[in-house]
């Protein structure tokens, strides 16, 4: 058993905002009752001439700003807009900067209580076990909620999570080795789901480098995944996302299993499961649930790579042509 740790929150806590106050307002309510002793604030700039934008961002400072804890609070407002693939990245490696370790909520991540104090416990428990890369507080899984009190998964879900600076420090923001390992057995051996999840998390990781996709957290996952790294998942959910709307980048389309998943408290003690290696019950149900990992997803992989093998070959002709 691992006791929790619930007398402080010593563990810092990185919150990352942009425009959306309704949303900010809910996660920073429930910071403010975890009370951290440091909190970090990441606030992206307005997108140039959105009027819109600065007023809902000038609205967001006053949220974030109005600390009435006892805290030390470190602020990193950008001066141009960076969007969503390099603002929580700039925040990430700014946060580790200076921590060796800390929880991440962005807005839209409404957490538990408890999920303050389950990190904290576990980031201090695992900090010299370098198979275990982060810690999610994000459980989608309709797999059973008996005992282990947490799981271990492929999938690094960034919905409420947390890592130490030098599991940070290995983060491939650009790809780099995505070529070479895909001609490898990378995504076979990561043994993740079903005969689908190979050739979607190609798409995926293809379309990502090419800049297709303004993301940061599929190269979060491929990270993970590259040094056979684990994620610490709760048996009960503690994390509410609350961002599906017209407003978001990435989650404007409703999920009816996903979007705003109840939450729930842990215990006071955890057992751990009796190995560590990833549940495959757990990552099957990420797959199904939270991915949408099926046919459909395969049959796009499919015609995506059609596509993509159609243009180089037009490009081809042309240049011999030439």
């Amino acid at each position: 058993m691992i006791k929790i740790n619930e007398t402080s929150l010593e563990t810092a806590v990185l919150l990352i905002v942009f425009n959306r106050p309704t949303e900010t307002e809910q996660v920073f309510d429930a910071i403010r009752q975890a009370k951290p002793k440091k909190l970090y604030i990441a606030i992206d700039a307005p997108r140039i001439n959105n009027d819109q934008d600065v007023k809902l961002t000038n609205a967001v400072k006053k949220i974030v700003y109005n600390i009435d804890w006892e805290c030390e609070v470190k602020t990193l407002e950008q001066d141009t807009n960076l969007g969503c693939r390099y603002g929580p990245v700039t925040a990430i490696d700014w946060f580790f900067d200076n921590e060796t370790h800390g929880i991440i909520l962005e807005d839209d991540c409404v957490p538990a209580l408890s999920f303050f104090s389950f990190c904290q416990t576990l980031l201090k428990h695992y900090a010299s076990n370098q198979q275990v890369m982060s810690i999610t507080g994000t459980n989608v899984s309709s797999a059973s909620k008996e005992p282990p009190d947490y799981f271990y998964s492929n999938y690094a879900l960034m919905w409420g999570w947390a890592t130490w600076a030098d599991r940070w420090e290995k983060y491939d923001r650009n790809l780099t080795t995505w070529p070479e390992y895909r001609r490898s057995n990378l995504l076979r051996n990561v043994n993740a789901g079903n005969v689908y999840f190979k050739k979607t998390w190609e798409t995926i990781l293809d379309r990502t480098s090419n800049d297709e996709f303004d993301a940061w957290d599929y190269q979060w996952i491929y990270t993970c995944w590259l040094h056979r790294g684990l994620t610490i998942v709760p048996n009960k959910n503690l994390i509410t996302n609350i961002g599906f709307n017209d407003q978001a980048t990435h989650t404007k389309k409703s999920n009816e299993y996903v979007e705003r998943l109840p939450r729930h408290e842990v215990a006071q003690a955890l057992t751990p499961p009796f190995e560590i290696r990833a549940n495959l019950e757990i990552d099957q149900s990420i797959n199904n649930v939270f991915f949408r990992i099926n046919l459909l997803s395969y049959i796009k992989a499919k015609i995506y790579e059609i596509k993509l093998l159609w243009f180089c070959l037009v490009a081809l002709k042309k240049y011999l042509r030439k």
